[in-house]
């Protein structure tokens, strides 16, 4: 199968990318609902919290051999679960919430949808995809800095909250890996900028 044009394997990606996009749209749409029916029927919400702390034991698993030898689990994330009232304050706040985090991954598949379309349009050089891979790089970056500032925020409102935290040690994980890619984007960024000068410069020469 051939990777650019029309009944490519760009086509193909465009198509599961338009398709994923609507999926996270009715996904969204379906988590309004549950929300306010969770509101309207429970009273109440479990608030789903990630976590992470220093590296604890979580359990010890004996060997079935002769030897006795046993195993450890070692954790160091996890999620915390609360319940929260349905007051309208909560409402808008887990909506902000869930809203601001598909809302990036909203806005990825939509431009990762746009590039492949330019793919598909045997256009690989596109001068609008240099700007859609700079969005995404720049939005993978933002949301490491925000999602460790979240992390920052939530941590200092449970150690207030909540005094009964046993040998349990919160940390400050830092989302290297989002870090990471959006670098590497901007590098990606980088060639498909010499790429379409050596394509113009190209055109002029026929």
């Amino acid at each position: 199968m051939k990777h650019l044009g029309k009944k490519s394997l760009s086509s193909v990606l465009a198509f599961a990318a338009n398709l994923l996009l609507w999926v996270e749209i009715g996904a969204a749409c379906i988590g309004v609902c549950m929300v306010f029916l969770a509101a309207y029927f429970r009273r109440a919400f479990a608030l789903q919290i990630p976590i992470s702390y220093l590296p604890m034991t979580s359990a010890q698993i004996q060997s079935a051999g002769q030897n006795k030898n046993f195993g450890v689990i070692n954790t160091t994330n996890g999620i915390l679960s609360i319940n929260v009232d349905a007051s309208w304050q909560n409402i808008m706040l887990i909506l902000l919430g869930y809203g601001a985090l598909l809302a990036v991954v909203v806005l990825i598949t939509y431009q990762i949808k746009r590039i492949f379309e330019n793919f598909r349009q045997d256009q690989p050089f596109h001068q609008s995809n240099i700007g859609r891979i700079a969005n995404i790089a720049l939005i993978l970056i933002g949301y490491s800095l925000v999602q460790w500032t979240f992390v920052i925020v939530v941590n200092q409102i449970l150690l207030s909250r909540f005094t009964i935290w046993h040998n349990l040690e919160l940390t400050y994980d830092f989302n290297f890996s989002c870090l990471i890619v959006g670098v590497v984007l901007l590098a990606v960024q980088g060639v498909f900028k010499a790429g379409l000068v050596l394509e113009e410069d190209k055109q002029l020469t026929i």
